[in-house]
């Protein structure tokens, strides 16, 4: 499915944002998309990014924490997310068979009510 706005490149931002996507790209070698679609709403874009790490921080297990996001991205219906969100649980040891049962994960044989198995 096709984003219902363009994708903004640096050519296309003020300089606010120009210096936002190169900050990124300096970190990540890359803009990924959900900023570039971002960049159209630029004033929510700078504090976004200042807020995103901070639910990967605490004591709960990252692998846990993982699964939470690709859950609440199956609830939103967010395909991008789930995508994302999912690719980020594998590299974090998530198994391809829990992301895959996650849906129904009270009566999953793959998860435990204390951590994901």
């Amino acid at each position: 499915m096709a984003p219902r706005l363009p994708y903004l490149d640096r050519t296309q931002v003020d300089d606010r944002t120009r210096t936002v996507f190169d900050t990124l790209e300096a970190a990540s070698g890359r803009v990924l998309n959900i900023f570039r679609l971002m960049a159209h709403h630029a004033r929510s874009l700078a504090p976004f990014l200042d807020w995103y790490p901070r639910p990967r921080e605490g004591p709960l297990d990252l692998k846990l924490r993982c699964l939470a996001y690709v859950r609440a991205s199956q609830l939103n219906r967010c395909r991008y997310c789930v995508t994302h969100n999912g690719a980020a649980g594998r590299k974090a040891g998530v198994s391809a068979a829990q992301l895959d049962a996650l849906a129904e994960s009270a009566v999953s044989p793959l998860f435990s009510s204390s951590i994901a198995s």
